[in-house]
């Protein structure tokens, strides 16, 4: 999982086939799979995509 606020970082991402969530002005491109207006709204996001556990890195 990326998190990009750039158009370009964006494209790079899904170039190297990873999911993309955007925020900011990145947020407005319609390819990525997630559109988030805060971080805050990163952390659910990323719970559902390791089946809702938290993990320590």
């Amino acid at each position: 999982m990326v998190v990009e606020d750039a158009a370009a970082g964006v494209e790079a991402a899904l170039r190297g086939g990873m999911r993309v969530a955007a925020i900011g002005e990145a947020g407005l491109c319609s390819m990525t799979d997630y559109q988030i207006g805060h971080i805050e709204e990163l952390l659910p996001i990323l719970q559902a995509n390791v089946g809702g556990k938290q993990r320590t890195i």
